[in-house]
């Protein structure tokens, strides 16, 4: 059920002529625990180079994400920022984040862009559980889908992003 809706979510963005936060609301409003059993979150993840931060700052604040703040980490290649995320377990990610300080999910977005399939990372603590004590720490895995431009639109057949969704290896929290 997860990579299927994955691949819903993948079709549904790529299919937008202007996709923006008030498109990401809308084919995510459906996403509930009780459906996705287990799920954290689903997000909209795009990639940048560093000295692309501001210009992708801009444009995605443009597209409704008004207080997006990119926060570029470390000295990748390119960074992996959270633009667009729904919270399923009532805690919030912080968008704006950037996904390439972590090597399991980063390396997760990198295969499914090459392979273009759903690809899961290794397990890992999520970034926004660092911070918590060790027993409040959830370890988990995501799923990572590249978001291809459909045809009809002005992106066809170009990458955009990646959908996303964070799970825990333990659920029943």
């Amino acid at each position: 059920r997860y990579t299927e809706t994955l691949a819903d979510m993948t079709a549904a963005v790529g299919s937008q002529t202007s996709f923006n936060a008030t498109d990401f609301e809308a084919i995510t409003s459906r996403l509930t625990r009780d459906r996705l059993r287990g799920a954290s979150a689903v997000g909209f993840v795009v990639n940048a180079q560093a000295g692309e931060a501001p210009a992708v700052q801009r444009f995605w604040r443009s597209r409704g994400a008004g207080k997006l703040s990119l926060q570029t980490v470390g000295e990748a290649t390119d960074h992996l920022y959270l633009i667009y995320t729904r919270s399923l377990d009532h805690v919030t990610s912080a968008t704006g984040r950037d996904l390439s300080q972590a090597v399991e999910p980063a390396a997760a977005m990198r295969l499914a862009r090459t392979s273009g399939e759903v690809t899961a990372s290794h397990p890992y603590v999520l970034l926004k559980d660092r911070g918590l004590p060790t027993a409040w720490r959830q370890q988990s895995f995501l799923l990572a889908a590249p978001v291809i431009g459909a045809g009809g639109t002005p992106s066809a057949g170009q990458f955009l992003g990646w959908a996303d969704g964070v799970y825990q290896v333990r659920s029943g929290n």
